[in-house]
């Protein structure tokens, strides 16, 4: 539907619900969106488009970012921001590529020209509690860990007849989950990439998108499949 919405409870409504901004701009295959935690800013890949949109934490818009002047190709679909507010990383699918630029405060923010590396078929990016950037790679059937400058980590495979890892979120134990799009599951690692269990199945139909609650009680799943969002309690 091409909008934006704000929930502030399971099962309310949503409020608001951005469709239109700047006049009667509109997004094109939003896929993501993602919170600065300094300002509350939220940062929304604009897919078709090739940007990314930033609205404040009410809805407001801000700005726009990204489009060909920074090089995103058609294909933004993953946005994640360090905690100190002071860098933005995107993913470009089309381009197959991870940027980082770097936030200078205002009204509105600006951006500086990107850097950037090659990367594979990437689908979501999550930063974790140490400002490491957690990226999926659907070519691989992994995830990869970068640090802030973008030097690899560590990768993790998933396993399933059809594995399809789609989203990632890290707790602050540095316990992964990662979403498996085709397995209809969660499927979650402790730090050294060891499996531990396996959430949803039988339950989720094509989970996508993952989120950790405030308290790290719950972790909720955007089951796309089934047109819902559903919260697990976390063992």
């Amino acid at each position: 539907n091409e909008h934006l919405q704000k929930w502030t409870t399971l099962g309310g409504g949503p409020s608001p619900d951005i469709s239109t901004f700047n006049g009667s701009d509109i997004m094109a295959g939003p896929f993501d969106v993602s919170r600065d935690p300094s300002t509350g800013n939220l940062y929304c890949p604009d897919r078709e488009n090739n940007r990314i949109v930033v609205f404040n934490s009410s809805g407001t818009y801000l700005t726009i970012f990204g489009s060909a002047q920074y090089k995103l190709g058609v294909g933004a679909v993953g946005v994640a921001i360090n905690s100190a507010g002071t860098t933005v990383y995107g993913a470009d699918f089309s381009y197959t590529s991870l940027y980082a630029w770097t936030i200078t405060p205002g009204t509105p923010p600006t951006y500086s020209n990107p850097v950037s590396i090659a990367l594979w078929d990437v689908r979501h990016i999550q930063m974790d509690s140490h400002d490491n950037l957690w990226v999926t790679d659907l070519t691989h059937n992994r995830v990869v860990e970068f640090n802030g400058s973008l030097t690899l980590q560590k990768a993790i495979t998933i396993t399933g007849s059809s594995a399809h890892p789609f989203d990632v979120a890290v707790d602050p134990l540095d316990n992964v989950f990662i979403s498996d799009f085709d397995d209809g599951n969660i499927q979650e690692f402790n730090s050294t990439g060891q499996p531990l269990r396996t959430i949803g199945s039988g339950i989720l139909f094509e989970p996508a998108g993952l989120a950790l609650d405030s308290a790290d009680n719950i972790i909720y799943v955007a089951d796309y499949g089934n047109n819902r969002v559903v919260g697990f309690q976390k063992p």
